[in-house]
């Protein structure tokens, strides 16, 4: 496995998933962030390049200078582009010790998140019935 320093365009994309989503639901790390509303973006996507200059670090047996990071919104909308953010990312920290940490966790969780935002929107997703009722004509269909 090879590890890299994700671009700022990635960053930009994940920090706007993590605040989006601490600002619906209110808890975890990066929501603990969000009460220094002017700075949180930079704040959050600092740690989060801090925890993947630790895991190319580690990766590579060497240090990595990291350049102070601007947060710029990447938008709201599409979730599929944060999913593969956030993918890209936390599969650029899975190095050494970083997945150990809460705040791989708090990454990996913000993943599930997203995730499910995206499902809950399919088609499929919507007509699915909540309970599988054997007798419902759809759930021998669904086999």
């Amino acid at each position: 496995m090879s590890a890299f320093i994700v671009s700022d365009g990635t960053m930009d994309l994940v920090v706007s998933a993590a605040i989006k989503i601490a600002e619906d639901r209110g808890n975890g790390q990066f929501a603990n962030i969000l009460t220094r509303r002017s700075e949180a973006g930079d704040l959050i996507g600092a740690k989060l390049y801090a925890l993947n200059h630790e895991a190319v670090a580690q990766r590579y047996d060497e240090g990595e200078s990291s350049t102070p990071y601007r947060w710029q919104p990447a938008g709201y909308q599409n979730r599929v582009r944060w999913y593969k953010a956030i993918q890209c990312l936390r599969y650029q920290c899975a190095e050494g010790d970083a997945p150990e940490t809460p705040l791989y966790a708090e990454l990996t969780a913000l993943e599930r998140i997203v995730a499910s935002y995206i499902i809950d929107e399919l088609p499929a997703y919507k007509e699915a019935p909540w309970d599988a009722d054997r007798r419902d004509p759809r759930h021998a269909a669904a086999r």
